[in-house]
Parts: C-alpha cells; sequence; structure tokens
C-alpha cells in the first residue's frame, strides 16, 4: 500500500472510478509479510484512516472492508474503526469519522410495546 493507495483522496478518487465502471471494490488488503516486501508496507493505522476518510465522503458501495489474511493460515480479519465508544442501558456514546463524539439513545420502555417492539 506504501506510496500507491495509502492516501484518503487518492483512494476516494480510485473507488469512485471503480464504481463509475461498474466495479465494487470489495476489499483492501494489507500485505502479507513476506519477506522483500516491507517497503509496501503501512501501518494498520494508515490503512483505518483511509476507511474513515472514504466512510465520511463516499457512497457505502465504494467502501470497501480493510483486511489482514492472519499469518500462518489465521484467515481474513476484518479491521474496522471503532465508532461505537461506550454502551448503555440508555444508548450508545458513538464516535463518527470525523472523530465527533455523540450519543445515540435507546428507545424508551414506555415506547416500545409488547415483545419489545411498538
Amino acid at each position: 500500500m506504501r506510496g500507491v493507495n495509502d492516501e484518503p483522496e487518492t483512494m476516494k478518487q480510485l473507488v469512485q472510478g471503480l464504481l463509475t465502471m461498474r466495479v465494487r471494490p470489495y476489499y483492501i488488503y494489507m500485505p502479507d509479510l513476506v519477506e522483500g516486501t516491507g517497503h509496501f508496507r503501512v501501518t494498520v493505522q494508515t490503512g483505518l484512516k483511509v476507511i474513515e476518510h472514504l466512510r465520511g465522503y463516499t457512497t457505502g458501495l465504494a467502501v470497501p472492508l480493510l483486511l489482514i489474511d492472519g499469518p500462518g493460515g489465521k484467515g481474513k480479519t476484518p479491521v474496522m474503526p471503532d465508532y461505537v465508544q461506550r454502551l448503555s442501558a440508555s444508548g450508545a456514546m458513538m464516535k463518527n469519522y470525523r472523530g465527533e463524539e455523540f450519543i445515540y439513545p435507546n428507545p424508551r420502555q414506555d415506547e416500545m410495546g409488547e415483545n419489545g417492539k411498538k
């Protein structure tokens, strides 16, 4: 990824361009741990920065999953930004792509009907 697709704005242009060609960008892989390829690698934080930028500034169809293929056959593991900061009975403290926090309240008991639905 380093020097190729590690800049958020460049990646936004790339994924939007792919969509115009009817190609959905599905995955962004963090490079495998192969000897001699370390110069291509970036930090996981850099990958998350790209994903957060895409989520904030383009359509959901253009936001691929960031994946790490775990060494030793551990499998593909999605890496996602931590948008949920805290959960409680009253709701969730959330963080958006800009780092701004807000509260998303759970419904009150009087708003919910039988079986928790109204």
